[in-house]
């Protein structure tokens, strides 16, 4: 078992890991829609996809330091730096197999008449 001080970090390192996922949410979309749409346009996809998760990471960064400083301990940190670099690579993933596998689809063909 953890101590006191040790459990709370602990805790919150959890509690604050969890909300990652909601800070590359907010700036990329799904990872489906990386790696279905990004075969028309992979360079052009790649730096805005690239541009959210450095806005994910520093904001992810903060927290944990955050967390960190509140308790004491450095599981906030720890944790909150594990979950992101799993949505890094989870994204980076659908990246990758967006541009090597997209359907390609050419969008000015997707315009109304």
């Amino acid at each position: 078992m953890l101590e006191a001080g040790a459990a709370e970090g602990f805790g919150l390192g959890l509690i604050l890991a969890m909300e990652v996922p909601n800070l590359f949410s907010a700036p990329l979309p799904s990872k489906f829609t990386i790696a279905t749409f990004t075969g028309s346009h992979p360079e052009h996809t790649a730096r805005w996809i690239r541009s959210g998760e450095i806005e994910a990471v520093a904001q992810a960064v903060l927290l944990g330091i955050g967390g960190s400083i509140l308790t004491g301990s450095p599981w906030p940190f720890i944790l909150v730096m594990a979950m992101t670099a799993w949505k890094v690579w989870s994204y980076e993933t659908a990246l990758s197999g967006g541009i090597a596998a997209g359907p390609h689809i050419d969008m000015d063909k997707q315009k109304g008449s």
